[in-house]
C-alpha cells in the first residue's frame, strides 16, 4: 500500500494483508518481515519516515513508533470513544500533522504530545508540508487550508469541568444559597433517584466539541465515552447512598 525511505536508507513496505511491514536493504539484498499486528494488535495503515531515526505506523486508533530495526519504540492512542482511521501524515520540524476523519492532529514527536488542533472540518484526506513556505497544507471536502506550523496548539488545555445544570425527577433544580456551578454535593431523598447533569468546559469558540467520559463511583466500575459534543449524563434508578460524579 505504501514505500517509504527511512534515514538509514532501507526501505519499508506497508503490505496489503496480514499487519505485516517489510524493511528492505538494498545494500546487502536483504528483506525482513515485521509483524505489525503481533507487536501492537492492530493492523497498519500508514506509515512515514521520520526525519531522525525509524519510522511512524498509523492504525485505526493510534500510531506506533519503530526503531530502524523494527522494534516497537512507543505506542500513541488517541484516546476518543470512536476510532480514528488515519488518513494522511506529515512531518514538520518535531510534529507529525495527521489528517484524519476526525479533524486535525499533531504529535510532538520528542514529548508525545497529541493534540485536535481547532480547524473548522471534520475529516481531512490530504497532507502535505511545504518546507520552503514553512507551510502545512490540508486538503478536506471542496477546500485546502494553509496552515503555518508556528501557530499550531501546542499544549493542552487547562480547563476545569463545572456543572451547569442539574434535573433531579426531570424538574430543575435550584438552590437559594449558590449557583449550581458552586456545588460540590447534593443530599436528595431516597425517591429522587432519576438525576441529570448538564456541565461545560466553558470554552466557547466556534470548533469546539470536546469528547468527554465519565464514571459514577460507588457503581460503575469502567467509564462511559460520550459522543463529541455531548455534554449531558443520565443517571437512573440509583440505590440510597454515596457517589461520586466523575467527568
Amino acid at each position: 500500500n505504501r514505500i517509504v525511505k527511512s534515514v538509514d536508507d532501507a526501505m519499508w513496505v506497508l503490505l496489503y494483508k496480514g499487519g505485516l511491514l517489510a524493511r528492505y536493504n538494498a545494500d546487502n539484498f536483504s528483506c525482513k518481515t515485521i509483524d505489525f499486528h503481533a507487536l501492537t494488535n492492530n493492523y497498519p495503515s500508514y506509515i512515514i519516515a521520520d526525519k531522525m531515526a525509524g519510522v511512524w505506523v498509523g492504525y485505526q486508533g493510534g500510531l506506533a513508533k519503530l526503531s530502524n530495526d523494527g522494534t516497537l519504540i512507543k505506542k500513541i492512542e488517541f484516546g476518543v470513544r470512536n476510532p480514528i482511521v488515519i488518513l494522511s501524515i506529515t512531518q514538520a520540524d518535531d510534529y507529525l500533522w495527521i489528517a484524519t476523519n476526525a479533524g486535525l492532529w499533531t504529535l510532538n514527536t520528542k514529548t508525545y504530545d497529541l493534540l485536535q488542533q481547532p480547524l473548522p472540518l471534520k475529516e481531512y484526506t490530504a497532507i502535505y508540508y511545504d518546507e520552503s513556505e514553512n507551510q502545512v497544507i490540508v486538503g478536506g471536502l471542496d477546500e485546502i487550508t494553509l496552515v503555518n506550523p508556528t501557530d499550531i496548539r501546542k499544549s493542552k488545555r487547562n480547563t476545569k469541568i463545572v456543572a451547569t445544570a442539574v434535573y433531579v425527577n426531570d424538574k430543575e433544580y435550584f438552590d437559594s444559597t449558590m449557583s449550581v456551578r458552586c456545588l460540590n454535593s447534593l443530599r436528595l431523598k431516597h425517591t429522587q433517584n432519576h438525576i441529570v447533569v448538564e456541565f461545560s468546559d466553558l470554552d466557547y469558540t466556534l470548533n469546539n466539541r470536546p469528547s468527554y467520559k465519565y464514571k459514577l463511583e460507588g457503581l460503575d466500575k469502567d467509564w462511559t465515552f460520550l459522543a463529541p459534543g455531548v455534554n449531558r449524563v443520565s443517571l437512573s434508578n440509583i440505590e440510597p447512598g454515596e457517589y461520586t460524579l466523575i467527568v
